[in-house]
């Protein structure tokens, strides 16, 4: 990827993307044994009480960690060919952006949700990450991403998108998470290491385009500020 990227932003944007990568097969499977012994101590504490359960998700490193990656990550990445750049600079803003805004009105929704059975709360959580991948993929379209790279990177990120699904169905099953607002917080922690294994998959399936994808990106510029 070193070959892709220019040398002053490599460490950086590296580092921020191949962390997801890793984190996919890391942090996820940490995630649950780490809320397995939340639960257990929180029902040490307190009786189980919905009320009285006050966790700010609004906090949540999710949000933060993708602030940075539009504002310094994203903007930096530099690839050998410009149209191509611009291309994924774009699709990676919009997606991010896309990601931010769908769950910051879930966290804002949070409270509304909190007393619906576990299996209802996992079906609207998967809704919800589907609902904003497809926007996300609309929202390129209008902005002139070519199809063929909207395709690809479908294809690339599939498996990812279905193991997070895995973890929310997991986490809505769960006995040891003692409300939906513990279990959302579990769900962001998953989001946000898929999150970054999916702007990895926009770069690699950006980066073996040719042919077709070449005629559609001739001429392109940045388009999303």
């Amino acid at each position: 990827m070193e070959a892709l990227l220019n040398l002053r932003h490599v460490s950086i944007v590296k580092g921020y993307l191949e962390m997801g990568a890793l984190a996919t097969f890391f942090v996820l499977a940490l995630v649950l044994l780490y809320k397995y012994f939340q639960g257990l101590l929180g029902k040490k504490k307190r009786p189980l009480n919905d009320e009285a359960v006050c966790i700010d998700l609004s906090g949540h490193d999710f949000f933060a960690k993708i602030d940075v990656t539009i504002s310094h990550v994203i903007p930096n990445i530099r690839l050998q060919n410009k149209e191509k750049e611009a291309c994924l600079i774009d699709f990676m803003l919009i997606l991010s952006r896309t990601f931010l805004d769908c769950f910051t009105r879930v966290v804002k929704e949070s409270d509304a949700l909190r007393h619906l059975s576990g299996e209802v709360w996992g079906r609207y959580m998967v809704e919800k990450l589907i609902d904003c991948l497809a926007h996300g993929q609309d929202e390129a379209r209008r902005n002139g991403i070519p199809e063929a790279f909207i395709a690809g990177f479908n294809n690339a990120q599939q498996a990812k998108i279905v193991q997070v699904t895995e973890m929310i169905n997991l986490f809505s099953r769960s006995t040891f998470m003692a409300d939906n607002q513990t279990r959302l917080s579990a769900v962001l922690d998953a989001i946000q290491a898929t999150f970054f294994a999916i702007l990895f998959d926009a770069e690699k399936t950006m980066d073996a385009m040719n042919g077709e994808i070449m005629e559609a990106l001739k001429g392109y510029k940045r388009k999303v500020r």
